[in-house]
């Protein structure tokens, strides 16, 4: 009810969808990457776990200002959509914080997987 954006319904279904579908898509690559880097399941999981779920343990501890590293924020779609539409620039830092973090992954990846 207090969002400033004139969208209707289905536009705001697509935008969430939309969102979870690319959240999803960036934790495959950065997993996948993160595999092909490390060689070892264990280290995969800690290292993945670790980049998501930290900042959202800290938002549970009451940490607020964690609220923009959360990668969790992506995967649930509403939190993010609340996000971009109550804070402009925030939004922004964190969704290029966020592409550059797992392009930077997936490009470590690619250079270590054609040295192979």
């Amino acid at each position: 009810g207090g969002v400033s954006w004139n969208i209707t319904l289905n536009q705001y279904l697509m935008l969430f969808e939309t969102l979870r579908v690319i959240g999803s898509i960036l934790l495959a690559a950065v997993t996948v990457s993160v595999s092909l880097m490390t060689k070892k399941p264990v280290n995969t999981m800690a290292i993945v776990a670790s980049i998501t779920m930290i900042p959202y343990v800290l938002r549970g501890f009451g940490m607020d200002f964690v609220k923009y590293l959360d990668f969790t924020c992506i995967l649930s779609g509403q939190e993010y959509m609340a996000l971009s539409f109550g804070s402009g620039l925030y939004f922004v830092i964190f969704t290029i914080a966020v592409l550059g973090g797992c392009a930077a992954v997936i490009w470590t990846a690619r250079r270590i997987w054609i040295r192979i």
